[in-house]
C-alpha cells in the first residue's frame, strides 16, 4: 500500500476552504500556545479533509499542532502539545474535541519502545520507528507519535489522517518510511 500517494496536499481554493472551515469552528487552544493559521496546511485522504495547524512556542514543533479531520460531515479536533523537559524526557499532552486524552512524560529508551508495541491494523511500528530513526527523526517525536496515533492506527481509516496531521507524513523520506512500514 502506498500511503504517501493516498495523502493529497490541497492547494488553492480547496485548501483555503478547508482551512477557513477549520478556523470557523472557533476551537480554543487548551495548551496555551498560539495557533499559526498562516502556516496551516490542508490534505485529503479517501474522502476526509485534514487541516494541520502548527502551534507556536515549543521546542518539539513536529508534534505540537492542531488537526481538524472532517469525514462524513463530522469534524474531530485534536490538539497536541509537546515540550522537552530534559535531554532525555519529553512531556506530551493531547486533547480531542477539547477533552484531555493524554498527559504523559516520555523517557528516552523506555517509552519509545512501549509506544512501538501498540497493536495496529496495518502499520508495523517497529519498522516505522527504525526507518524514522535512520533518517534522523528524534526519539521524542517517535515516542510521541506512538502515543498520539497508536489508538487511531488500530483501524486503517483513521491511521493515515492521524499520521498526516500529527507529523506531516505527506512528502519526502518520511512518507517513504510510512509506506514501507504499512503491511
Amino acid at each position: 500500500m502506498q500511503l504517501a500517494s493516498q495523502l493529497d496536499e490541497q492547494d488553492g481554493e480547496e485548501s483555503s476552504r478547508a482551512i477557513a472551515m477549520a478556523r470557523s469552528t472557533g476551537y480554543s487552544v487548551r495548551s496555551g500556545l498560539d495557533a499559526d493559521w498562516d502556516a496551516a496546511a490542508a490534505y485529503s485522504y479517501e474522502g476526509a479533509d485534514v487541516v494541520s495547524v502548527p502551534l507556536l512556542g515549543t521546542d518539539v514543533p513536529e508534534m505540537t499542532k492542531l488537526s481538524f479531520v472532517t469525514a462524513e460531515g463530522t469534524t474531530t479536533i485534536t490538539e497536541m502539545a509537546s515540550a522537552m523537559t530534559s535531554s532525555t524526557a519529553v512531556h506530551f499532552a493531547m486533547w480531542q474535541d477539547g477533552q484531555l486524552m493524554e498527559n504523559v512524560d516520555l523517557v528516552q529508551g523506555v517509552d519509545a519502545e512501549q509506544a512501538s508495541s501498540i497493536g495496529t491494523y496495518g502499520l508495523d511500528w517497529k519498522r516505522l520507528n527504525n526507518c524514522l530513526n535512520s533518517i534522523g527523526i528524534s526519539w521524542a517525536v517517535i515516542a510521541i507519535l506512538g502515543v498520539a496515533c497508536g489508538a487511531a492506527c488500530a483501524t486503517m481509516v483513521l491511521c493515515a489522517p492521524c499520521l498526516a496531521a500529527a507529523a506531516g507524513f505527506t512528502t519526502g523520506t518520511i512518507a517513504k518510511c510510512v509506506s514501507n512500514a504499512w503491511r
